[in-house]
C-alpha cells in the first residue's frame, strides 16, 4: 500500500491535443471516460472541435452505438460548418465490445461521401507491447495522408508536441541541406497544408513517440525515416546531423564554431554549479540515464536518479550507469520521502527547447542560474 501514488501531478502546463485541421473529433465512450477530454476542450479554447456520444451500458451489451454515431455524424453536419474529416475516438471500454471499425468506417464513407473518417483508439489496456499511448495516437493522426508520387524539398518532424527554439542549429543543417521547408502536424491550419506532409522527403522522429508514426508512413507513404532523440552529448549530436544529412544526399555544415560555444557553455556551467548535487528525473527528459551520466562526463555532481521506470531507449544507458555508478541514488518518481532536499533540479520539462548545440548550452546556462539561488 505504501507504494501506491494517489494523484496526478498538476504541472499547470496546458495539455496539447494533436488534431488533424479542419476535422471534427467525436469521441464514443462512457459519460465518466469523455469528462477529462471534455474538460481539457473547455480549458484550451478547442470546445468547437470536439463532441462526444455518450455511451450507455445497453449501448456496449447489445451494440446499439454503432447505430448512433451514424445519426449522431448527421446530426453534426446538420449545424456544422462541413468538416473534411471526422475522426472517430473509442475508449478503452471498445477492447471488450470488440467494434469492427473497419466496417463501421466503411459503411460511413458511402453514407457521407468526400468527408474523410478514422477510427483512434485511446486503450491503456490492450496495446501492442512496447509501444505507448502517446506513439499510437500520433501513429493515428497520419492515417488521413494520401500517398503521393511528388516529392518535393520538405521535411517532417513528428512525435513530438512543441517546437523547436527557433535559434536551434538544426535549422541551419536543414537548409544547408537544401530542406526549403520544416512541417509539423501542430502547425498545420488547413487540410491541405496537412496533406502537405506527403510531399516530404524525410522524416525525423524527435522524440519515441514519432517512432511508430514514421515506420506507417515509411511502409505506406515512402518517406523514409531517422530517429533522431534530444542528446546531451555533443559526439551524439554531431552524429545526428551527419546522419540527417546522409539522408538528404548532402553534406554537413562546419559547426566548429557551435561545439566551441557549447563546450565554453559547459565549463563555465561546471565552475557555478560546483560540487552541489544534481538530481535528474524523468520528468527532465525521456532519456534520465543517457542525460545523468552525459552530465557525469561533463564533471557534474549527479546524486540521484528519480524515474518511473526504465524506457527502452533509455535501457543501454540505464545499465551502463547502475554499472559504472552504483553511488548515485536511484529514486522512484513521487517517492522522494525521506530524501534530502538540497538536489539541484534540472528547470527543463521533458526535453523541451533543448534540441541539439543549442539546446545544451540553454540548458547549461539555467543550470548555472539555479545553482545561484535555494
Amino acid at each position: 500500500m505504501n507504494e501506491l501514488t494517489f494523484y496526478t501531478p498538476d504541472n499547470k502546463r496546458k495539455k496539447t491535443q494533436l488534431r488533424v485541421p479542419e476535422c471534427h473529433n467525436l469521441h464514443i465512450c462512457p459519460p465518466g471516460c469523455g469528462r477529462r477530454a471534455a474538460i481539457r476542450a473547455f480549458k484550451n479554447g478547442e470546445q468547437h472541435f470536439q463532441s462526444f456520444l455518450t455511451m450507455t451500458e445497453t449501448d456496449a451489451i447489445f451494440g446499439h452505438h454503432i447505430e448512433h454515431i451514424e445519426s449522431a455524424i448527421a446530426e453534426l453536419l446538420a449545424i456544422l460548418e462541413r468538416p473534411r474529416a471526422f475522426v472517430l475516438h473509442f475508449n478503452c471500454v471498445d477492447s471488450f465490445i470488440g467494434t469492427d471499425t473497419g466496417a463501421l468506417l466503411e459503411r460511413l464513407r458511402r453514407e457521407f461521401p468526400g468527408i474523410a473518417f478514422l477510427a483512434a483508439h485511446s486503450d491503456p489496456i490492450n496495446r501492442v507491447e512496447k509501444t505507448s499511448m502517446g506513439g499510437e495516437h500520433h501513429a493515428q493522426m497520419y492515417e488521413l495522408l494520401e500517398p503521393t508520387a511528388e516529392q518535393d524539398y520538405g521535411v517532417n518532424f513528428i512525435g513530438h508536441y512543441t517546437s523547436l527554439d527557433p535559434q536551434c542549429e538544426l535549422f541551419s543543417v536543414l537548409n544547408v541541406c537544401g530542406v526549403r521547408e520544416v512541417r509539423e502536424l501542430f502547425h498545420c491550419d488547413t487540410f491541405a497544408q496537412y496533406q502537405q506532409m506527403a510531399k516530404s522527403r524525410l522524416n525525423l522522429a524527435l522524440m519515441p513517440m514519432g517512432i511508430l508514426a514514421a515506420e506507417d508512413m515509411a511502409a505506406r507513404l515512402g518517406i523514409p525515416f531517422l530517429f533522431c532523440p534530444v542528446s546531451f552529448y555533443i559526439d551524439e549530436i554531431l552524429d545526428t546531423y551527419r546522419a540527417i544529412a546522409d539522408g538528404l544526399g548532402a553534406v554537413m555544415p562546419d559547426l566548429t564554431g557551435d561545439v566551441e560555444l557549447t563546450r565554453c557553455a559547459i565549463r563555465e556551467a561546471v565552475a557555478r554549479v560546483g560540487n552541489a548535487e544534481i538530481v535528474v528525473t524523468s520528468e527532465n527528459t525521456m532519456r534520465p540515464f543517457s542525460l545523468a551520466e552525459t552530465l557525469i562526463s561533463y564533471g557534474f555532481n549527479v546524486g540521484a536518479v528519480s524515474i518511473s521506470q526504465v524506457k527502452p531507449e533509455d535501457e543501454g544507458a540505464h545499465n551502463r550507469f547502475v554499472r559504472e555508478h552504483p553511488d548515485v541514488k536511484l529514486l522512484r518518481e513521487n517517492r522522494a520521502d525521506g530524501e534530502k532536499s538540497e538536489y539541484i533540479a534540472l528547470p527543463i520539462y521533458r526535453d523541451e527547447g533543448c534540441y541539439g548545440l543549442h539546446g545544451i548550452r540553454k540548458l547549461m546556462a539555467q543550470l548555472g542560474g539555479e545553482a545561484a539561488h535555494e
